[in-house]
């Protein structure tokens, strides 16, 4: 059996964070396909940096804009210098906020279990401190 140190290591919460109405419609993934297509300048370049299709990466913004109404991504088309995107105000708000508020869960779940890691080892302390003290007793009372 592991002891509690241990364990302590070995266990972290992992928290996925996401944003969901009759079905999830923002995540992590939405969230990287946003911060690529800010970094990159292109839907086409950020969904291929995520290897993930054109077409998957399209209908997953446009079930985005559809369930918050409003645009995320401000798109053009080819010509002499080619197309391009690039976030709305509204989708570098939503990227900063959904960062925020993954960093402040994250948080506290690790926070959570560092307080239950702690208490549990705290038990395990009395534990074997009232074991400790039973058996100096019964090495006394075996002496008599």
């Amino acid at each position: 059996m592991k002891d509690t140190n241990t364990i302590n290591n070995c266990i972290h919460p992992k928290i996925r964070l996401r944003f969901d109405t009759q079905e999830k419609f923002f995540g992590p993934g939405v969230c990287e396909l946003l911060e690529l297509i800010d970094e990159t300048g292109s839907v086409q370049r950020a969904c291929a940096r995520m290897e993930l299709s054109y077409s998957k990466g399209s209908k997953m913004l446009k079930k985005l804009d559809q369930v918050i109404g409003i645009s995320m991504v401000e798109r053009w088309t080819g010509g002499a210098g080619g197309g391009g995107a690039r976030l709305t105000e509204a989708g570098k708000k939503l990227v900063k906020t959904y960062r925020k508020m993954e960093t402040e869960v994250q948080k506290a779940a690790e926070d959570a279990n560092n307080a239950a890691l702690s208490a549990a080892q705290s038990a395990e302390d009395n534990r074997n401190t009232a074991l400790h003290t039973l058996e100096k007793e019964q090495e006394t009372t075996e002496k008599q």
